[in-house]
């Protein structure tokens, strides 16, 4: 019956998926992950709903979504206790594949907005890079996954504009995690653009 309300009412879903997503910074329950898979599958940019009822003015003030949970979800997930044979990480890798699309969507669904889209706050990507940093095992297949993941999270979100805030201490926490080529190519790509 939840797993229909995307449909139903993907405003409702969408607050309600911002609140989880605040509250359960890492480790959600497995049945929390998917309820969310199952409304992001039925409506794949329900991040955006909340735009509607917002003066594009306001984005920047007003505007939470769910998107930044859910990066830290993925990002962070292959770290902790999933194994890769689990059906759990087939969960998380689609909900890895939501955020890249919604990111990737941004400017062709909310062409009324500001240059840069308040989707992913700086401050949530150092947060999810600290917590990286803390976690043990770096030379794990896991830690691996997590950052290829962010990585791709962090091109699609700064070739989408949607990366806002202050943006050099999140590049200098960045370049403090473990070595990762992809994260090194998107970072020596963006950090001098600082758009």
């Amino acid at each position: 019956m939840l797993k229909d309300l995307a449909d139903i009412s993907p405003l409702f879903c969408a607050s309600l998926a911002t609140s989880l997503t605040h509250m359960t910074p890492t480790n959600p329950s497995v049945k929390i992950v998917d309820l969310l898979a199952s409304w992001v599958r039925a409506q794949p940019l329900l991040c955006f709903t909340p735009m509607e009822a917002i003066p594009p003015q306001l984005y920047s003030q007003c505007l939470q979504t769910f998107l930044p949970g859910l990066v830290a979800w993925c990002v962070l997930a292959p770290i902790g206790s999933v194994d890769s044979t689990d059906p759990q990480a087939e969960l998380y890798s689609y909900l890895h594949y939501a955020p890249l699309e919604m990111l990737i969507r941004a400017g062709q669904v909310t062409p009324r907005a500001p240059i840069v889209f308040p989707f992913l706050p700086s401050h949530y990507v150092v947060q999810v890079a600290e917590t990286l940093k803390r976690a043990s095992s770096p030379n794990s297949k896991g830690w691996d996954l997590a950052l290829n993941r962010l990585a791709q999270v962090l091109q699609a979100a700064f070739a989408s504009k949607c990366v806002h805030g202050n943006l050099e201490p999140m590049f200098q926490t960045l370049r403090q995690l473990p070595s990762n080529r992809l994260l090194r190519i998107v970072l020596s790509r963006w950090d001098s653009k600082k758009f």
